[in-house]
């Protein structure tokens, strides 16, 4: 696959009069392939999508430009030949891709003190603040909540989360449900390396491939199950970052949607975490959480 990638995006140069220095580090993504590559002097990261639709990716790419001209630190497109979203069918391998230039960071979210996280957070309320005023249509780009993610998730691995005993959180969310709230385009995948850093400063936010039609707690939902999950951070301080988000927007956090999307996320990372093996330690680890999460809110 490697070599069909890279032979896909030289060739799609090469039949344009240009040549790039491909890295031969590719990255599989969630339906995709990353090819890092130069092209007069600057570094690019070539993002092939093996199952998104042109719509759904130009939609993406009509987004985050908006984003980008509203001021929201995020990555630029290529812009060749008239276009930001390219075909290509080298050695049959038919795909549309395109490619963003790279953003300097160094990402030392290891070391992420509670300022540098109430900063990422209020970064991301800008970006929501933002996107209040988007008005166009995004074709292609489905609209679902954390809800409804979670029953589906629970529908496709129940074998393995009743065996974890971890249903009885499922069904206690199940019994009350989500509240209705106003849906907006949202990047849905913001753990820690989607939000790029310097020095202890933010940076930008990249990776808006899974961006899909929710509520704005489901974004929050992500980021909170990477610092609780990955991070260390204790279920205590979610109202601390949550009070640090509305007092920056203005835009009020709907709470129990809010605990239902972290949990969501955190049973969702169990389940790629356990598929294979489910290891008793990490039951316990996330049957502690969860049990945090549901005592404290629900």
């Amino acid at each position: 696959m490697n070599a069909i990638i890279i032979c896909a995006l030289i060739d799609f140069f090469e039949r344009r009069g240009q040549t790039v220095t491909v890295d031969p580090d590719i990255y599989y993504g969630d339906g995709c392939v990353v090819v890092p590559f130069l092209f007069h002097d600057n570094l690019y990261y070539g993002k092939f999508f093996t199952q998104s639709t042109e719509q759904s990716i130009l939609s993406e790419v009509l987004f985050v430009d908006y984003l980008r001209e509203s001021r929201v630190a995020v990555p630029e497109f290529l812009f060749l030949d008239g276009k930001k979203v390219f075909y290509t069918d080298c050695l049959k391998f038919p795909c549309y891709f395109y490619a963003t230039k790279h953003i300097e960071s160094d990402n030392d979210s290891a070391n992420m003190t509670d300022g540098m996280i109430g900063l990422l957070i209020e970064n991301i309320g800008a970006m929501h603040t933002q996107t209040l005023t988007f008005s166009s249509n995004l074709p292609g780009i489905v609209r679902i909540t954390d809800y409804q993610k979670l029953i589906a998730l629970y529908t496709q691995y129940k074998s393995l989360i009743d065996t974890a005993n971890l249903n009885r959180y499922i069904d206690r969310i199940a019994a009350i449900g989500p509240d209705k709230t106003d849906v907006f385009p949202i990047h849905s995948d913001l753990h820690t390396a989607n939000i790029l850093t310097m020095h202890e400063r933010f940076v930008a936010f990249i990776d808006f491939s899974d961006l899909r039609m929710s509520g704005f707690e489901d974004d929050l939902g992500k980021l909170m199950q990477n610092l609780i999950g990955a991070k260390g951070v204790s279920v205590d301080k979610i109202d601390y970052y949550i009070a640090i988000y509305e007092n920056s927007t203005g835009i009020l956090i709907n709470r129990k949607n809010l605990y239902i999307s972290i949990v969501y996320h955190i049973l969702d990372r169990f389940v790629s975490k356990s598929y294979a093996v489910l290891d008793t330690a990490y039951v316990k680890k996330i049957d502690k959480i969860l049990a945090e999460l549901i005592e404290h809110y629900f």
